[in-house]
C-alpha cells in the first residue's frame, strides 16, 4: 500500500513514468528511510528544487543528499528551508546547490537562518527597486543607476547586487543613519542580519 501510493505521488509531482518513475521513487525512498524523514517531505523538496531551478530528479536528489551529508539537517529543517527558500534564491540568481550549500553553512554559524531570511527579503526588494530603497542606496555610495543598468541587462544578478550592498555597508559604522535605512529599506526587519 505504502509502494502504491509513493509511486502516485512520484507520478504526480514530477509527471515521470515507467523506469524513470520507479529510479526516482526509490531515490526519494532511500533518502526518507536513511534520514528518517517522511517521503513526501523528500520528495515536495526534490520538486521544488526541480521546479525552481530547472533540474532533473536526479540532480535534485544528489543536492539533497550532498545538503545531508554535509550537515545541513543538524536542526532537522534542511527540508523545509529548502522548500521555503528555493523560490527568492532562483530568483536571486543562484543555484540550487548554492542554496543548499548556503542552509549547510547555517550549522557553522557562517550564516544564520536570520541572514538566509535576509538574503530573501533583500532579493524580493533589489527586484522591485522601489525609490526609497534608490534613495537609501545613493546613501551609502552606490550608484544605483549602474546597478540597475547590469540588473537589466544580466551582467549582475540579485544577489550579487545584495553582495555589494553588504560589502559597502561594512565600510561603515553599525550606527550610522544610513545604514539603518538601508537595513530597512533592503533587507526589512531582517536587516540587522543583513551583514553576517
Amino acid at each position: 500500500e505504502g509502494l502504491v501510493e509513493a509511486t502516485r505521488l512520484t507520478r504526480e509531482f514530477t509527471g515521470y513514468a515507467g523506469d524513470d518513475l520507479i529510479a526516482f521513487r526509490s531515490k526519494v525512498q532511500a533518502t526518507a528511510d536513511v534520514m528518517d524523514k517522511e517521503f513526501v517531505d523528500v520528495l515536495k523538496t526534490a520538486d521544488s528544487l526541480m521546479q525552481n531551478f530547472k533540474i532533473d530528479g536526479e540532480t535534485a536528489m544528489n543536492i539533497i543528499n550532498q545538503g545531508f551529508a554535509a550537515g545541513g539537517d543538524l536542526n532537522g529543517d534542511m527540508l523545509d528551508k529548502i522548500q521555503r527558500l528555493a523560490p527568492a534564491f532562483k530568483n536571486a540568481g543562484m543555484s540550487a546547490e548554492q542554496l543548499v550549500a548556503l542552509i549547510t553553512q547555517t550549522r557553522s554559524g557562517i550564516f544564520t537562518d536570520q541572514g538566509l531570511d535576509a538574503i530573501a527579503m533583500g532579493t524580493s526588494r533589489i527586484r522591485q527597486f522601489s525609490d526609497n530603497m534608490k534613495k537609501a542606496l545613493q546613501g551609502i555610495g552606490i550608484d544605483v543607476n549602474q546597478m540597475q543598468a547590469k540588473l537589466r541587462d544580466g551582467s549582475m544578478t540579485t544577489f550579487d547586487a545584495i553582495k555589494q550592498v553588504s560589502a559597502q555597508l561594512k565600510t561603515l559604522p553599525d550606527n550610522a543613519q544610513e545604514v539603518g535605512e538601508v537595513m530597512t529599506a533592503v533587507f526589512g526587519r531582517q536587516g540587522k542580519f543583513a551583514s553576517q
